[in-house]
């Protein structure tokens, strides 16, 4: 019975590993853009459609406010798929 009970707890935070390393992201970028990009970077990239979205979006800010060059569209092209644009509207998002 306790096997189970590890056995849950592992999969648990293993699923909410990611949302809370972006959330802690998100609250560093404000103030402490290098930190919050030191933290997306040495992040395994999420599996949900909607975090990885998430990741994007704090990827692409924390790259901004540190001035440094934008070299692939990779990033914002995630971002826009999940959460849509005006060309395409919101046939285009995705819901996960």
């Amino acid at each position: 019975m306790s096997g189970l009970f590890i056995l849950t707890a592992l999969l648990f935070t293993s699923f909410t590993g990611s949302g809370a390393d972006l959330s802690h992201a998100e609250t560093l970028l404000e103030t402490k853009p290098a930190a919050a990009d030191s933290i997306l970077t040495n992040m395994p990239m999420p599996t949900r459609h909607r975090d990885r979205a998430w990741y994007a979006v704090l990827k692409t800010q924390a790259d901004y406010k540190q001035y440094k060059p934008i070299t692939s569209d990779s990033l914002i092209l995630t971002a826009t798929d999940y959460y849509g644009t005006k060309i395409r509207g919101s046939e285009a998002r995705r819901i996960t």
